[in-house]
């Protein structure tokens, strides 16, 4: 420790030599390790449109209502929908056409609202002319977007444009019907057609029905278009269907509960013959009661008690709306926290999970055989990723309309994900996105993000993050656009933004180092462009380097002092020809023959261990045979030699103790020779990368050296590492060598 070099060499290598044990605690993960997708992409957004209603006169505290988006045709969606608290109507352009570009704002309609009467949700939904399906078989689309308020009002109008074909012009709201309920409006209408993306179904609900369509048996082409109100007056609360265009009031039941209804929903929107024999029903939840009721007169189809009140859903996959089958099911959360399915021919109600919290939201792919291929349900932090495995049955008693279900064993299997915390709450419904087949997810703080329902050990393989941030953001939908033809994400933020987003996503690796991520993770050295974890794979590369510097060094040592004490000692034939073999490899190019001996060889650990000890054991040889040959020339040898001492015992008593100093010195040379060795072929690519070692991480820029520009943090600390720990074995070997040369000692 009295040299400088010595004492500077060993505090360096005790550094390196804790920090390689602590590597297990300091980075756990993995070298296959990959960062979540959800910290290293970002989806593209396409338009961040000011909504024109931001900008009018009605000042800044208005409430959003909406998207809405519906195709009229395969071509997509035109142009986008939203209303505000103020009970004006708009339309917003997104670039589909010349005369709707991105930030182009359309008024279209406004109903009467004040202090004591607010708008509710609007809903789109197409129907067809039946006046023209029939004679000309045609299948023209229009849609229709209703408007409510609390106080029992009801506006239906058309939504087109000025032109004469969709698309051309600019849109318009035309032709509004009006109806009133008796009472108030407690909650949002529904409609038995529901909004299309460029897919049309083989049948949608029509208007202009005949005068006599309801008394005539020979109409057998479906359901007309029909609205469900549920209302409250003081003598309870009723369900009201209305013809959906113009509005017509067809008829009113009072329902079974002293509480608001849960929900409202319709089955069978685009069933060819949805009004013969009951196949399409109204179904409401409230308390623990789920009943179903017929849209041609109201009766009462099914109703079914559950054991605990429902508090979310019914939900109804988009693809059993189209086709009577028997698995279509719906599916409800209670406040137990239980997950059922609910077979809607048998009514079967089988659980299908239970969750540690409430659940806040219901999605699922569309369900085209059988039960759906994935089912998403979501709490307030986390998700629930259920697929089926095969179902039981059960029996069905049935007594005045009443089925009461037993609940069947559950043969589902459900993986559960945390949801990335500190972006607010979660309660809108998960989406589901059929062309990428993803589900997309938005919190109340603007964080969307994208969740892949496969087999990965975290599923969430993008973000968006809304800026500036929102306090809250409306249910975000996906359409058809035409402008890109494919389709994409549109949310509302409370900032009175639209943002749209592509499902493509840009990969942002490598990033920067960074401390803040979505998922939690920190990443002080970034990541590479493969995602990997730079630090981790920096700090796991302590503890490879040294055991590899330390078995190249032992092992070149071990061979070069066999090879010394034969060509030194004992000389001979034997002698001779170990010096032939130790000359040829000693010559040969030192890169060229690690190369060849790699691709011979073959790369792995052990491998690379010998390719380096057998390129290197040379230059060691040979130094020592001069020293042996010294020693040997010594009297004290001779002597040893004459009083009948063996070959190993000299060689243990007299050769290997005077040759020890220089030994220890040669071995911290060997160590980071074959460091540097190992880091040379790995750079170059020649070595297993699948070790994480500093010339692994150097790697990386062998293709693009600009990386070393654009991402520092890749080449640096490897490099820096790998510099200390030659130099930190050279100083080491320095101070060995003035221990132990008398020379420099006396210096």
């Amino acid at each position: 420790m009295k040299s400088k070099y010595g004492k500077a060499g060993f505090i360096i290598l005790l550094t390196f030599a804790i920090i390689a044990l602590l590597s297990p605690i300091l980075a756990p993960q993995p070298y296959s390790y990959i960062a979540p997708g959800i910290d290293t992409h970002i989806a593209k957004e396409r338009a961040a449109i000011v909504l024109g209603s931001n900008n009018s006169s009605s000042g800044g505290n208005q409430t959003y209502l909406g998207p809405l988006a519906s195709s009229p045709g395969t071509t997509g969606s035109y142009v986008i929908y939203y209303a505000v608290s103020n009970g004006s109507l708009y339309s917003e352009g997104i670039g589909s056409t010349g005369s709707t570009p991105v930030n182009s704002s359309f008024y279209l309609y406004n109903v009467p609202v004040n202090s004591t009467n607010t708008l509710l949700m609007p809903i789109i939904f197409p129907l067809l002319n039946y006046k023209e399906l029939i004679p000309g078989g045609q299948y023209d689309l229009q849609n229709f977007i209703l408007l409510s308020t609390t106080n029992g009002n009801l506006y239906v109008g058309k939504a087109g444009w000025t032109g004469t074909l969709t698309g051309s012009g600019t849109p318009t709201y035309v032709a509004v019907s009006h109806a009133k309920v008796n009472g108030t409006i407690v909650s949002p209408p529904v409609s038995d057609s529901i909004p299309l993306q460029f897919t049309l179904p083989p049948f949608v609900p029509f208007y202009n029905i005949p005068s006599d369509y309801y008394s005539n048996p020979n109409y057998e082409i479906g359901n007309p278009g029909f609205v469900y109100v549920v209302s409250h007056n003081v003598t309870g609360y009723y369900l009201n269907e209305f013809q959906a265009y113009p509005l017509v009031h067809r008829w009113t039941i009072k329902l079974n509960t002293n509480t608001a209804p849960r929900n409202v929903i319709y089955y069978g929107s685009f069933f060819l013959l949805g009004l013969v024999g009951d196949e399409s029903s109204v179904i409401v939840s409230y308390s623990n009661n789920l009943t179903a009721y017929s849209p041609v007169n109201g009766a009462t189809v099914w109703n079914l008690h559950t054991n605990s009140s429902i508090v979310e859903g019914p939900y109804i996959p988009r693809d059993y709306q189209f086709q009577s089958n028997s698995y279509n099911s719906l599916f409800i959360a209670t406040a137990n926290n239980n997950v059922y399915s609910v077979n809607l021919g048998t009514r079967n109600m089988t659980k299908i999970l239970h969750s540690t919290s409430r659940i806040t939201g219901f999605s699922s792919s569309y369900g085209s055989v059988g039960f759906p291929a994935v089912l998403v349900s979501e709490t307030s932090t986390s998700v629930y990723i259920t697929s089926s495995l095969f179902t039981t049955s059960t029996n069905t008693t049935s007594t005045n309309n009443t089925n009461t279900t037993n609940v069947s064993r559950s043969d589902y299997t459900t993986r559960n994900f945390t949801l990335p915390a500190g972006y607010g709450s979660y309660l809108t419904n998960p989406i589901f996105d059929n062309f990428a087949f993803t589900f997309i997810i938005a919190s109340s703080h603007g964080l969307m993000f994208s969740l892949q329902t496969g087999n990965g050990s975290y599923p969430f393989t993008w973000r968006a993050t809304l800026t500036p941030t929102p306090v809250n953001v409306s249910q975000p939908i996906t359409f058809y656009d035409v402008a890109t033809g494919r389709s994409v994400i549109g949310v509302i933020a409370s900032t009175g933004v639209f943002y749209i987003y592509d499902t493509n996503a840009y990969d942002l690796n490598p990033i920067p180092p960074t401390f803040h991520t979505v998922t939690g993770a920190i990443f002080p050295l970034g990541t590479n462009q493969e995602g990997q974890d730079l630090f981790a794979q920096f700090i796991q590369s302590f503890w490879t380097d040294w055991l590899l510097g330390v078995m190249i060094g032992i092992a070149t040592i071990a061979v070069a002092l066999v090879a010394a004490m034969v060509i030194g000692y004992k000389g001979g034939a034997i002698g001779s020809i170990f010096e032939v073999i130790s000359l040829s490899v000693y010559l040969i190019p030192g890169l060229a023959l690690l190369i060849a001996l790699q691709s011979v060889i073959g790369s792995s650990f052990t491998n690379l261990v010998w390719i380096v000890t057998i390129v290197s054991w040379p230059f060691t040889t040979f130094t020592l045979i001069g020293i042996v040959r010294q020693i040997k020339s010594r009297t004290f040898v001779e002597a040893a030699r004459v009083s009948g001492a063996g070959f190993f015992g000299i060689m243990r008593r007299h050769i290997l103790p005077n040759i020890a100093p220089l030994t220890l010195y040669l071995l911290s040379l060997a160590i980071s020779g074959g460091v540097a060795a190992v880091a040379g072929l790995q750079f170059l690519g020649l070595a297993p990368l699948n070790l994480s070692t500093w010339g692994g991480m150097l790697n990386s820029v062998l293709g693009n050296f600009y990386y070393a520009v654009l991402a520092p943090w890749w080449v640096l600390p490897p490099a820096i590492a790998l510099t200390m720990f030659i130099f930190a074995f050279i100083f080491a070997s320095r101070g060995l060598d003035e221990v132990v040369n008398p020379r420099l000692r006396r210096r």
